[in-house]
Protein backbone atom coordinates (compact mmCIF):
# COMPACT_ATOMS: atom_id res chain seq x y z
CA UNK A 1 0.00 0.00 0.00
CA UNK A 2 0.87 3.40 -0.24
CA UNK A 3 1.03 6.11 2.15
CA UNK A 4 0.93 9.81 1.40
CA UNK A 5 1.54 12.13 4.20
CA UNK A 6 0.46 15.93 3.77
CA UNK A 7 0.99 18.85 5.84
CA UNK A 8 -2.36 21.41 5.51
CA UNK A 9 -1.76 25.08 4.60
CA UNK A 10 -4.16 26.31 6.80
CA UNK A 11 -5.09 24.84 10.33
CA UNK A 12 -8.08 25.16 12.03
CA UNK A 13 -8.72 25.21 15.89
CA UNK A 14 -11.78 23.63 16.64
CA UNK A 15 -11.45 20.86 13.69
CA UNK A 16 -9.53 17.62 13.77
CA UNK A 17 -5.89 18.44 13.97
CA UNK A 18 -4.66 14.45 12.69
CA UNK A 19 -6.67 12.72 10.31
CA UNK A 20 -5.91 8.95 8.33
CA UNK A 21 -7.67 8.26 5.63
CA UNK A 22 -7.51 4.66 4.30
CA UNK A 23 -8.81 2.80 1.05
CA UNK A 24 -10.62 4.34 -2.05
CA UNK A 25 -8.35 5.24 -4.31
CA UNK A 26 -8.81 8.28 -6.08
CA UNK A 27 -12.26 8.87 -4.21
CA UNK A 28 -10.20 8.28 -0.96
CA UNK A 29 -7.58 10.44 -2.53
CA UNK A 30 -10.34 13.33 -3.16
CA UNK A 31 -11.58 13.05 0.59
CA UNK A 32 -7.95 13.30 1.94
CA UNK A 33 -7.46 16.50 -0.39
CA UNK A 34 -10.64 18.31 0.99
CA UNK A 35 -9.96 17.20 4.68
CA UNK A 36 -6.30 19.14 4.64
CA UNK A 37 -8.25 21.96 4.60
CA UNK A 38 -9.47 21.78 8.24
CA UNK A 39 -6.74 19.33 9.32
CA UNK A 40 -3.10 20.18 10.56
CA UNK A 41 -1.80 16.72 8.67
CA UNK A 42 -3.66 13.86 6.49
CA UNK A 43 -2.31 11.07 5.70
CA UNK A 44 -3.76 8.59 2.91
CA UNK A 45 -3.03 5.02 2.56
CA UNK A 46 -4.21 3.32 -0.76
CA UNK A 47 -3.90 -0.38 -1.99
CA UNK A 48 -2.44 1.05 -5.85
CA UNK A 49 0.15 3.98 -5.96
CA UNK A 50 -1.49 6.79 -7.64
CA UNK A 51 0.47 8.32 -10.35
CA UNK A 52 -1.66 12.16 -9.82
CA UNK A 53 -0.25 13.01 -6.61
CA UNK A 54 0.49 16.66 -6.24
CA UNK A 55 4.34 17.31 -5.74
CA UNK A 56 4.03 18.05 -2.02
CA UNK A 57 2.31 14.81 -1.15
CA UNK A 58 5.27 12.19 0.00
CA UNK A 59 4.53 8.47 -0.80
CA UNK A 60 5.85 6.64 1.54
CA UNK A 61 4.89 2.39 0.91
CA UNK A 62 2.94 0.29 3.43
CA UNK A 63 0.58 -2.80 3.78
CA UNK A 64 -2.73 -3.10 5.67
CA UNK A 65 -4.15 -6.63 4.91
CA UNK A 66 -3.87 -7.95 9.02
CA UNK A 67 -3.80 -6.51 12.21
CA UNK A 68 0.17 -6.62 12.18
CA UNK A 69 0.21 -4.33 9.57
CA UNK A 70 -1.96 -1.76 10.78
CA UNK A 71 0.32 -2.23 13.73
CA UNK A 72 2.49 -0.77 12.41
CA UNK A 73 1.45 1.72 10.50
CA UNK A 74 0.29 2.89 14.28
CA UNK A 75 4.21 2.69 15.03
CA UNK A 76 4.86 6.10 12.63
CA UNK A 77 1.40 7.35 13.19
CA UNK A 78 0.20 8.89 16.62
CA UNK A 79 -2.09 11.13 17.79
CA UNK A 80 -5.08 10.48 15.16
CA UNK A 81 -8.30 12.46 15.84
CA UNK A 82 -9.99 11.21 12.81
CA UNK A 83 -9.33 7.85 11.09
CA UNK A 84 -11.71 7.43 7.42
CA UNK A 85 -12.13 4.07 5.61
CA UNK A 86 -13.28 4.54 2.02
CA UNK A 87 -13.69 0.72 0.30
CA UNK A 88 -16.23 -1.82 0.18
CA UNK A 89 -18.60 -2.21 3.05
CA UNK A 90 -16.74 -5.29 4.30
CA UNK A 91 -13.11 -4.18 3.81
CA UNK A 92 -14.22 -0.58 5.83
CA UNK A 93 -15.73 -2.67 8.94
CA UNK A 94 -12.68 -4.64 9.12
CA UNK A 95 -9.88 -1.87 8.57
CA UNK A 96 -12.56 0.60 10.61
CA UNK A 97 -12.12 -1.99 13.31
CA UNK A 98 -8.47 -2.53 13.61
CA UNK A 99 -7.96 0.99 13.60
CA UNK A 100 -10.32 1.95 16.39
CA UNK A 101 -8.29 -1.07 18.32
CA UNK A 102 -5.17 -0.45 17.33
CA UNK A 103 -4.48 3.30 16.41
CA UNK A 104 -7.60 4.90 18.88
CA UNK A 105 -8.26 7.56 17.18
CA UNK A 106 -11.37 9.78 18.60
CA UNK A 107 -13.38 9.07 15.88
CA UNK A 108 -13.30 6.42 13.12
CA UNK A 109 -15.86 6.92 10.18
CA UNK A 110 -16.45 4.01 7.16
CA UNK A 111 -18.09 4.52 3.81
CA UNK A 112 -20.59 2.85 3.17
CA UNK A 113 -22.78 1.66 0.09
CA UNK A 114 -25.23 -0.70 1.08
CA UNK A 115 -27.78 0.59 3.65
CA UNK A 116 -28.57 -3.24 4.78
CA UNK A 117 -24.81 -3.55 5.71
CA UNK A 118 -25.28 -0.65 8.47
CA UNK A 119 -26.24 -3.02 11.28
CA UNK A 120 -22.88 -4.82 10.92
CA UNK A 121 -21.00 -1.66 12.17
CA UNK A 122 -23.37 -1.84 15.62
CA UNK A 123 -20.84 -2.02 18.41
CA UNK A 124 -17.59 -1.64 16.79
CA UNK A 125 -16.97 2.02 17.46
CA UNK A 126 -16.97 2.64 13.63
CA UNK A 127 -19.52 5.23 12.33
CA UNK A 128 -20.97 4.46 9.37
CA UNK A 129 -21.86 6.90 6.53
CA UNK A 130 -24.19 6.48 3.52
CA UNK A 131 -22.91 7.71 0.49
CA UNK A 132 -25.18 6.69 -1.42
CA UNK A 133 -27.96 8.32 1.01
CA UNK A 134 -26.04 11.48 0.75
CA UNK A 135 -26.02 11.39 -3.16
CA UNK A 136 -29.60 11.15 -3.09
CA UNK A 137 -30.12 13.57 -0.54
CA UNK A 138 -28.10 16.23 -2.22
CA UNK A 139 -30.08 15.62 -5.65
CA UNK A 140 -33.37 16.11 -3.52
CA UNK A 141 -32.59 19.37 -1.99
CA UNK A 142 -31.23 20.84 -5.31
CA UNK A 143 -34.50 20.08 -6.97
CA UNK A 144 -37.10 20.52 -4.83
Amino acid sequence: MDTIRRNSHSTSQKGVRNVLVIGGDHFGLAVAEYLTEGAQSVTFVSETKLTDVADEVRPINRELSCADDVRSLASEITDIDLAVVVGSDSETLLLGYLIRRELDPCDVVASISNPANESAFDGTGVDCINIALLLAEQLCDRYE
